[in-house]
């Protein structure tokens, strides 16, 4: 048989990464620094140890299950060279608990500076506590890219890790004018909880733009962010939010859920805390994804479910669930000094009861300061919102400064308590709503367009811009929806009750079954419209329904 010489170097390459990679071992309870560290049998003590290695690809760190390392935090520094196909990786050996890392003061849990290739599973990440982290500010993980050459360094993963304690539980941050930073990072299975300020972040170079960003095609799946509260010493910026996905190209937040965060700080003025939510980014989709009890400062906005926020462009929200959150359910908000956001959708998405404190509301839009940017392209469709009387409207725009133009389309629109429907204070000719249905449980209904009000879609419909006609002709609905379980609701805890879930399903006979409004694709939002409904099942054929149910 012939064997190509190139096949054969290819053979002898892999062959010789093979035989470099090696193993070390590590055990607080039953290692010993003078050990090779080479064996389960002599493993090491201390992380130090670690820390002091050039580790290169296919290298493999074990450290003992259930084990606690005070001495240090792990550090990987540029001469630690993985590479996303033939990564160093870290996990644990001698059982199925995580090993602890409980690094001294002032160190993050785990450090990866300028450097990438590199697995990690199965830690818990355990800081020494809200008010030492306050001071020190370190981070569970601390991904962090100053190079000046632009180069985006690729294969970062953490799998299964449990991060409570620190400042900020995960971060991916860069700053550098050449937008270089990290590529391809995958967030998975993990937990963070208790840390002083945020869940996990990432940012990057501002501002930057559809074409320009520090990262690249970050990932964050499977993962819970509960109770980070906010840093109660700042009086300016926001702090308290689950997941933030700024200053990268490509980004999907998928079966996640943040709950029970924010409410802890002095923070002012506004501008967060949310569950999940994207800023400053390009290409980002948040989807499968569930936010509940989620809170902000005492007399200030936000503390909502889901944010399309300032600078963000090509982003959709699809397919997510907001409940019971202090804040609006779903925003798209523009701020001053960041890019316009452009193309941002947000669509078969349900909130219920949000909008709890200072008169917010299920969906929402706000650019708010007189210098902010302009946006366009904003659509939502096919979402329904359910609140009762401490809401102050199922969707509310305000508007400061430049208007954003914005489309409703086939949304269901509906008031358990209460009577305001829709509240826009300004520019409503830069507002289409189309083919939504509208519904109060007491009868009485109010529409604020600019500066007048209509008690029925029908005056509401001789209003500037002619809202729910389309072609001349009279669109959308005011009828009961006829939904089941429209009350009581769901509380789902898990992203996994999402795809099951029956509450506020049209019952037999409601005037959203094959009644969606049929419209061109390109007015639909990001891409095209979405090919799934809120449970995920494949769209039929139209005629379809309105709302985020598909029979």
């Amino acid at each position: 048989m012939k064997i190509h010489r190139g096949m054969l170097l290819l053979s002898l390459v892999l062959a010789g990464q093979s035989l470099a990679a090696r193993e070390y071992y590590v055990s607080s309870t039953h290692g010993d620094d003078r050990n090779t560290g080479t064996k389960s049998t002599t493993p090491w003590r201390s992380l130090a140890k670690i820390n002091q290695l050039k580790l290169q690809g296919g290298d493999r760190i074990w450290l003992m299950s259930g084990d606690k390392f005070l001495d240090a935090g792990l550090v990987f520094l540029p001469d630690d060279q993985g590479t996303a196909a033939n990564p160093i990786i870290i996990d644990i050996f001698g059982g199925t608990d995580r090993a602890i890392i409980m690094p001294p003061r002032g160190q993050h849990g785990i450090s990866i500076q300028n450097t990438a290739g590199i697995t990690i599973r199965n830690l818990h990440l355990l800081g020494r506590g809200p008010e030492v982290s306050d001071a020190t500010e370190r981070d569970g993980v601390s991904l962090w890219c100053d190079l000046k050459d632009g180069r985006k360094l690729s294969g970062l993963r953490f799998e299964g890790l449990l991060v409570t304690w620190f400042y900020l539980g995960i971060s991916i941050g860069a700053d550098d004018p050449s937008y270089s930073g990290f590529a391809d990072v995958v967030i998975s299975d993990c937990t963070v909880k208790s840390c002083l300020a945020d869940g996990i972040v990432s940012f990057g170079r501002m501002p930057g733009s559809a074409e320009n960003q520090s990262h690249r095609n970050l990932q964050i799946l499977r993962t819970t962010v509960s109770q980070c509260y906010g840093d109660p010493t700042l009086k300016g910026p926001h702090s308290g939010s689950g997941i933030i996905m700024a200053g990268t190209k490509g980004g999907l937040i998928e079966h996640c859920v943040a709950h029970d965060n924010g409410g802890g700080t002095n923070d002012r003025d506004g501008g967060g805390p949310v569950g999940i939510w994207c800023w400053g980014a390009d290409s980002v989709t948040i989807q499968h994804c569930l936010v509940y009890n989620q809170k902000s400062t005492p007399g200030v906005q936000d503390g909502g479910g889901f944010d399309i926020d300032g600078g963000s462009t090509n982003c959709v929200i699809q397919s997510c669930f907001s409940y019971n959150n202090e804040g609006y359910g779903y925003l798209v908000c523009e701020f001053e000094g960041a890019a316009p956001i452009v193309n941002a959708t947000v669509r078969y998405n349900i909130s219920w009861n949000d909008g709890r404190a200072r008169g917010q509301s299920g969906l929402g839009i706000w650019n708010g300061n007189p210098t902010a940017a302009s946006c366009r392209d904003v659509v939502f469709h096919n979402n329904l919102v359910v609140c009762d009387e401490t809401a102050g409207s199922a969707v509310k725009m305000g508007f400061e400064s430049k208007p954003l133009e914005a489309a409703f389309y086939n949304n269901v629109f509906v008031r358990t308590g209460g009577t305001k429907l829709i509240d826009i204070d300004r520019h409503t000719d830069k507002v289409i709503f189309k083919g939504n249905l509208y519904w109060t449980k007491q009868g009485l209904a109010q529409w604020r367009w600019g500066t007048e009000s209509f008690s029925s879609l029908t005056e509401w419909r001789g209003a500037q811009g002619n809202p729910e006609t389309h072609n001349g002709q009279a669109v959308g609905h005011q009828a009961d929806p006829k939904l089941d379980a429209l009350e009581q609701g769901h509380a789902a805890t898990r992203t996994t009750e999402l795809s099951a879930m029956t509450a506020f399903l049209p019952q037999p006979g409601s005037p959203l079954l094959n009644a969606a409004l049929k419209l061109d694709r390109s007015l639909l939002g990001h891409s095209s419209a979405s090919a799934h409904d809120f449970r995920d099942l494949v769209l039929p054929p139209e005629p379809n329904d309105i709302g985020p149910y598909e029979q």
